[in-house]
């Protein structure tokens, strides 16, 4: 972990570029797995993934592109 490296938009600029590209590909849905304790699941949730399940520790979080970008 690189704690300077927090906070500065990276993962989001990251995840948003992903997001363009699976929807520009014409890709309907992207999903993810996530830990229920890792700070990240903020940001996929302000991305609009929404929880679809659960096997284990792990969430599985799910967007629909067609709601890509959110307005």
């Amino acid at each position: 972990m690189m704690p300077e490296h927090r906070g500065k938009g990276i993962g989001s600029e990251l995840l948003n570029s992903i997001l363009a590209e699976l929807k520009n590909q014409g890709i309907d849905a992207a999903s993810l797995s996530v830990d229920p304790r890792n700070p990240a699941i903020r940001l996929y949730k302000r991305f609009g993934f929404i929880e679809v399940g659960m096997v284990g520790s792990s969430i599985t979080m799910k967007l629909k592109l067609s709601t890509y970008p959110r307005k």
